[in-house]
C-alpha cells in the first residue's frame, strides 16, 4: 500500500495527474472535532513514513495504530512515545 493509500484511509482527498500528487484534507468539523480518521496499519513495507504518519496521527479522531513497531520506535523513540501519549 502506498503512503498516498494510507492518507485516503485517514479521509484525506489524493488526486493523481501526470506530474503531481495533490493530498487534501477532509473538510473541518464544527466544534473544534479532528477530522481525520484514526486508522490501524502495519508500516513494515514503508518505515521511511513512518514518522511521517505518526505526525498524521497526531491530527486524527482517535488512536492510531501504526504497526511494526521496531522500524519506528528505533528511528525516534522521542515521537513514538508523544504519539502512544497522544493516541492513549
Amino acid at each position: 500500500m502506498k503512503f498516498a493509500g494510507v492518507l485516503e484511509m485517514m479521509g484525506a482527498m489524493v488526486t493523481w495527474t501526470e506530474t503531481s500528487v495533490t493530498v487534501t484534507g477532509p473538510p473541518r468539523q464544527p466544534f473544534g472535532r479532528k477530522h481525520l480518521k484514526a486508522i490501524d496499519v502495519n508500516m513494515n513495507k514503508m518505515p521511511d513514513v513512518a514518522m511521517t504518519l505518526a505526525v498524521v496521527a497526531l491530527f486524527a479522531d482517535g488512536p492510531t495504530a501504526i504497526r511494526d513497531g521496531k522500524t519506528f520506535s528505533t528511528l525516534l523513540p522521542c515521537l513514538f512515545n508523544m504519539t502512544r501519549l497522544h493516541t492513549e
